[in-house]
């Protein structure tokens, strides 16, 4: 087999994955710490998307200074919605979830409102394509797996900080984090904000290579997925299958074609069988 076309399935698997994982551990990160299913989370990740399309493409920022513009749009939005909506809910695991889905179609329909069906593209990045070895690969797309992988990397630094401890400590006892001096509505708040602002970041990286359309916030269904099979509140365990779900839409596609889906559905199906509470184990939350 081609090592070379082997290669370029697996930078292209962790270019998605990358995409996938920042979703995913936005989503783990509220779970775990708020106890919210976000459904609406992908239309944060449809939002940073079409707020990299406007800071970059129409008002012509640095891409970096657009994709912190993405990041910052995007939890606020988040900030936003939790003040208004799920601050009152919190302690209701369903009803959050419901409320959730009703952002999602608020959402969705106000990005149709403003934005309309058509899909809005920017000019790549960085121009040029990187030859190693024949192996071909576009700038754009080396700059967003390096984006993905510093972004990981500055999220595992942040929950080992005191704040992320304090997430930490909150999402295992609240009332203990309580006792201790921590004030779980700043905690909620600042997770809603961070994982909001990782939505944003993946929206806006994809943005130069898939364009920007309402279509985008179908990224939840994987989120979801990814969550329920690494595990409630596994950051690691997030990050794990994210990477490996990329990685098999990616060589998946390859040899299967459309078909791959039902592979990826196999194999996850597979894992949720013979370890129902998640691939680490994490309890899920009270419902």
């Amino acid at each position: 087999m081609d090592t070379v076309l082997l290669a370029q399935l697996l930078i292209n698997g962790l270019l998605v994955g990358g995409s996938y994982v920042l979703v995913a551990s936005g989503l783990t990160l509220i779970m775990g710490v708020a106890r919210i299913l976000n459904i609406a989370h992908g239309e944060f990740y449809l939002l940073g998307a079409y707020a990299f399309v406007f800071l970059y493409g129409f008002f012509h920022l640095n891409w970096i200074l657009a994709l912190i513009g993405s990041a910052l749009t995007v939890a606020i939005i988040g900030t936003i919605c939790h003040w208004l909506i799920f601050r009152h809910l919190l302690g209701n695991f369903f009803a959050t979830m419901c409320a959730s889905i009703g952002l999602l179609m608020l959402l969705n329909q106000s990005v149709v409102v403003v934005f309309g069906e058509r899909d809005y593209f920017v000019m790549p990045i960085f121009r040029g394509i990187l030859n190693i070895g024949g192996l071909t690969l576009p700038y754009d797309k080396v700059i967003v797996l390096g984006v993905s992988l510093f972004v990981m990397l500055g999220l595992y630094r942040f929950l080992n900080t005191k704040v992320g401890k304090a997430m930490t400590a909150t999402s295992m006892d609240s009332e203990a984090a309580v006792l201790l001096g921590i004030s779980p509505t700043i905690i909620f708040i600042t997770a809603i904000a961070v994982a909001s602002a990782l939505a944003g970041i993946a929206g806006g990286m994809m943005a130069p290579i898939m364009g920007a359309n309402r279509h985008l916030s179908g990224i939840i269904l994987l989120a979801i997925l990814i969550v329920l099979v690494a595990g409630h509140g596994s950051m690691k365990g997030a990050v794990i299958i994210g990477l490996l779900v990329g990685l098999v839409e990616s060589f998946g596609y390859q040899f299967l074609g459309t078909w791959y889906l039902l592979a990826l559905f196999i194999l996850l199906g597979i894992i949720i069988y013979f370890r129902p509470e998640g691939l680490f184990g994490e309890a899920p939350p009270e419902v």
